[in-house]
């Protein structure tokens, strides 16, 4: 799917009517663990890094289910086997979720899972170590990827878990084989209008 195209519908997405029930907003921060998959990778480990943004549950259709927009910052990346230098390619990230949650207690407790396309912006890429950091381009400007995850609440805030992989090639042409990012989030969120 083209940026192009991945714009044009999350524009669509965000101008369908909620319905019966109330659109809510908030906010969300959490862990990163990312690291590359593809051919050719040497041994690495997972980049630990933040995770936070804000989202809007619209909600269509059935009860329970909703459309989540939401725009994240996103610190990437991977580190070397003996975590001595760190390859950090942060983004700014838009995933546009199909969520759905239903009530498991009496109590208000719920259950959901999402997924949907996401597509990230790189805003810095730099090589960390213990000599300093150098900016580097590597990396391509968009990302475009899937994220699946699931979520639990009670109330106004909840948990939520998500793996989002690369669908496209991550770096630029000659620089790696074929690199994508695989990322996993949990993250705390609070809603706001609950």
């Amino acid at each position: 799917m083209s940026t192009r195209s991945l714009l044009v519908a999350l524009a669509a997405l965000l101008a369908v009517p909620a319905a019966s029930a109330q659109t809510t907003f908030g906010l969300r921060a959490g862990l990163n663990v990312s690291d590359l998959t593809g051919d050719n990778i040497p041994n690495t480990q997972p980049r630990l890094g933040f995770t936070g943004g804000a989202y809007a549950n619209i909600p269509v259709g059935a009860p329970g289910l909703s459309i989540r927009p939401e725009v994240s910052y996103s610190q990437k990346g991977v580190a070397s086997d003996n975590n001595s230098v760190e390859y950090r390619v942060d983004y700014v990230e838009i995933p546009v979720l199909v969520r759905y949650a239903a009530p498991i207690t009496d109590s208000g407790l719920m259950l959901g899972g999402y997924v949907g396309p996401t597509l990230a912006y790189k805003v810095s890429e730099e090589v960390a170590g213990s000599g300093g950091s150098i900016n580097t381009d590597v990396f391509k400007k968009t990302d475009v990827g899937a994220a699946l995850g699931v979520t639990l609440g009670a109330g106004a805030f909840g948990v939520d878990g998500r793996y989002t992989l690369g669908l496209s090639r991550a770096t630029n042409e000659g620089a790696l084989a074929d690199v994508r990012n695989g990322v996993f989030s949990i993250a705390a969120t609070y809603s706001f209008g609950r």
